[in-house]
């Protein structure tokens, strides 16, 4: 549920679509938000968090999202 709630917070500040896909390198589907040409697996960032700890900070790894979604929008804005 945290991980539908964080994708959906960048979803609605960047657009995008979501779909179920298969995790990279793993054998198994998940929910997936595709951005600009980028996947996110919210579901997973957030699973991370809670077995890994704070060294898996939400907050961060969303400021990066935000850094990187920004900068892909700046680049295909006509000018």
């Amino acid at each position: 549920m945290l991980g539908c709630y964080f994708g959906e917070v960048v979803r609605r500040r960047f657009g995008g679509e979501w779909s179920i896909e298969t995790y990279p390198g793993k054998q198994f589907a998940t929910l997936t938000l595709n951005v600009a040409g980028n996947k996110l697996f919210p579901s997973m960032k957030i699973h991370r968090r809670l077995t890994e700890g704070e060294a898996d900070n939400i907050w961060s790894f969303y400021k990066m999202v935000k850094a990187r979604l920004e900068s892909v929008q700046k680049t295909s804005s006509p000018s």
